[in-house]
């Protein structure tokens, strides 16, 4: 990993924790607004960010109230939605997989904190659909209009597929 992708990745991740930091009381818990997952759709780009936002997400739930369930559950679920984000063809789809992943975060709820399984799922996922799909497309829509912009956060150089993704 040469320097420059280092800085852009673990730029992503500060900045993901950093937003979930400073809107703590509604980036944990049952009911979350967690603004920072809109990063997942930087893996819609380029794989790398898969990484940036897994160690912001990461870094964020240590640093969180919920601890080691948090960690493992909620770590995981970021990691496979923006794996599966990287895959899409198409950014609506994209937009969906942090919602689709979101039963994992509502199991964690369930086991360990006596939630009931489906209102921990369903507030969760509401609030996914809300900042990746709903806010989050029409976000990046705008910005991948722009080829500077899209220039600036492509790490792999010699993958043009990314053109082809965001038409």
């Amino acid at each position: 990993m040469n320097t420059s992708t280092l800085v852009k990745v673990s730029l992503v991740a500060g900045i993901y924790t950093v937003v979930s930091l400073l809107i703590a009381p509604i980036s944990y818990g049952i009911v979350q607004f967690r603004i920072a997952e809109i990063l997942n759709l930087l893996a819609f780009i380029d794989p790398y960010y898969i990484i940036g936002v897994t160690l912001g997400c990461f870094i964020t739930n240590v640093l969180g109230p919920v601890g080691l369930p948090d960690i493992v559950f909620g770590t995981t679920a970021t990691f496979l939605a923006t794996v599966c984000i990287y895959k899409s063809k198409n950014l609506i789809i994209a937009s969906l997989y942090p919602t689709i992943f979101t039963p994992i975060v509502g199991l964690e709820l369930y086991l360990f904190f006596d939630n009931a399984f489906w209102i921990g799922t369903l507030s969760i996922m509401l609030s996914q659909f809300i900042i990746c799909t709903i806010l989050g497309v029409p976000l990046y829509k705008v910005l991948f209009k722009n080829k500077n912009f899209v220039e600036v956060l492509r790490i792999d150089k010699n993958n043009n597929n990314i053109y082809n993704k965001i038409k």
